[in-house]
């Protein structure tokens, strides 16, 4: 077999991965090779015979920082935008009509869904700043489906909770990705009154994205 890999001793190598869930990728990756064993990250529980090293027995789904925005989840997901998308406008800013807008333009990008369409946006930012923030995602590549924003300006967290939750069951959401945790402990409150099952999750600078519901995802 010549896999490209022709100085590798088989024998003593071993196939590193981040994730695993059905198998059906390592096992093309080992067909490929020529090497047998496996180490991953993270392994669903029903996947976990399929390794010889795992770090950790993970329940799906696994959300990784390094291809979150490319993975195939993006078609269920909605998001939030500022200090997720981007960084949160200064205070100083918002109230400020004029200068909120000129904010929105000049702000620079994260990284976000630019290979695969998301469900949508789901922020808080007050309609009026539509045009704007359609033109800053449309500038930096971002794909989504939907954009639902507030009438006005919500200062208030728990009102914030509360609108985005109305939003979130009414759109049947399997997932929302909020900048902040702070707003998504409120956030879920609101949705486990409402009997809504979407999963929210927050960013961290660990391997993984957020918790979902009192599990890591």
């Amino acid at each position: 077999m010549d896999s490209g890999l022709p100085y590798l001793d088989r024998k003593k190598a071993i196939l590193i991965d981040d994730t695993i869930a059905s198998g059906r990728t390592s096992a093309a990756a080992k067909a490929v090779t020529g090497i047998e064993r496996l180490a991953v990250v993270y392994a669903a529980p029903e996947a976990i015979n399929e390794t010889d090293i795992c770090a950790e027995v993970l329940p799906f789904p696994h959300l990784l920082e390094w291809n979150f925005w490319n993975s195939w989840y993006c078609p269920s997901i909605y998001c939030d935008i500022d200090g997720l998308c981007c960084p949160d406008p200064p205070l100083e800013v918002v109230g400020d009509k004029d200068r909120y807008l000129k904010w929105i333009e000049d702000v620079l990008p994260y990284d976000g869904p630019r290979k695969n369409p998301i469900a949508g946006f789901v922020t808080c930012r007050p309609r009026f700043a539509e045009a704007h923030t359609r033109r800053w995602l449309d500038k930096h590549g971002f794909r989504y489906q939907m954009l639902v924003m507030a009438d006005s300006w919500i200062t208030d967290l728990h009102a914030q909770a509360k609108w985005k939750a109305s939003v979130l069951a009414a759109l049947s959401a399997r997932f929302y990705i909020e900048s902040s945790e702070i707003m998504a402990e409120l956030l879920r409150a609101e949705l486990n009154r409402r009997g809504c099952l979407t999963l929210v999750s927050v960013p961290r600078r660990s391997a993984v994205y957020g918790e979902f519901s009192g599990w890591r995802a």
